[in-house]
């Protein structure tokens, strides 16, 4: 079974998620935070990502534990089956060891989830 928790090294509250790119291996999540400030999320060594608006995440919000939800829009996925999929079909072709799967949600409707190895780095625009 999954386990989410909260991911220590950022804590940011953001309101809304403009826009996303990705390609190459990176992905930029430009944002909105509750202070109306703009930054950006930037994410190295990319394996893998998944972007949904709010239908699609319905049941990824019910495995929040209410002890953290709310409390940060980015989560780190243990036990992840998203991460456990990817491993399979990779067939041993890259290295798995040290990916993780995070999670980012704006308070309207929109998740993303990455599998990376690097953690995010984060700033203005």
């Amino acid at each position: 079974m999954e386990k989410w928790n909260l991911y220590e090294r950022i804590k940011i509250q953001i309101e809304l998620i403009e826009s996303f790119s990705g390609g190459n291996r990176e992905c930029v999540v430009y944002f909105v935070d509750q202070q109306n400030k703009k930054g950006r999320l930037t994410f190295t060594n990319v394996f893998d990502f998944r972007y949904a608006i709010e239908n699609a995440f319905i049941d990824r919000f019910s495995n929040i534990p209410k002890s953290i939800h709310g409390k940060n829009s980015i989560y780190i996925v243990d036990e992840s089956d998203y991460k456990s999929d990817f491993e399979n079909q990779v067939s041993g072709t890259i290295p798995v060891e040290n990916i993780r799967h995070f999670v980012i949600f704006d308070v309207i409707d929109t998740g993303i989830e990455i599998l990376t190895d690097q953690d995010p780095i984060l700033s203005s625009q």
